[in-house]
């Protein structure tokens, strides 16, 4: 993070407040950090069926496709209620703290970020949960990408090969469908500039350095 200031060249006194600059290190994702395959239950089980209303699972493999154009889409009525999820199994294992990335989208707006805390994520590792489950509902740990369209960053609390993605529908679910486009994690990365201030018209070059040596 980068903060910017002003400063006024007669009195040499600096603004009250600073603007905030986030750095955000964008790359593909090597074909070995993506989802490979994948499982979708609904209730702990196979997709179940109380007829005649059933849980459904659209195109699953379309989330672990390597096209982020595809998706995969979780269905589960009010009527049936519960969870539906789907575990993602990545190429290769990651390691703690890596940042898992997985992009969905829901049927509604995303004018209010608090509507998808029915959406949680948790990595897991060879069948075992890590300590990190999140709850969708704060822009901590979401970029929007559309208007219905988003990114969810889970940095993983221990080793793992899947990451589990489940929507929760209560009786009042405000929507009961998911769709999964992409899973993918990526290493942790230290970004290094300047050591001294900079100004206005001056250049900086930084530099992004993964941690752990991956």
């Amino acid at each position: 993070t980068y903060y910017i200031e002003a400063r006024n060249t007669l009195s040499d006194c600096v603004s009250s407040s600073r603007a905030v600059i986030n750095v955000i290190v964008n790359s593909s994702a090597s074909t070995c950090l993506l989802g490979a395959s994948q499982v979708t239950t609904a209730n702990g089980s196979a997709i179940i069926c109380v007829l005649p209303i059933c849980a459904t699972v659209t195109d699953p493999d379309f989330s672990v496709d390597g096209n982020s154009g595809t998706a995969a889409r979780l269905t589960l009525p009010v009527a049936l209620g519960g969870s539906i999820q789907q575990m993602i199994t990545f190429g290769t294992p990651g390691k703690t703290g890596d940042i898992i990335d997985v992009e969905l989208g829901v049927p509604i707006g995303l004018a209010d970020i608090s509507l998808l805390s029915s959406i949680n994520l948790q990595s897991y590792n060879s069948g075992s949960p890590n300590a990190d489950l999140l709850s969708v509902n704060s822009l901590v740990n979401v970029q929007i990408l559309g208007s219905n369209r988003f990114k969810v960053s889970l940095v993983a609390a221990g080793p793992f090969t899947s990451v589990q993605v489940k929507l929760n529908v209560a009786a009042l679910a405000l929507f009961t469908s998911l769709d999964i486009y992409e899973a993918s994690y990526r290493y942790p990365v230290t970004i290094t500039g300047n050591s001294t201030p900079i100004c206005a018209g001056q250049t900086t070059v930084l530099t992004a350095t993964p941690n752990g040596g991956q």
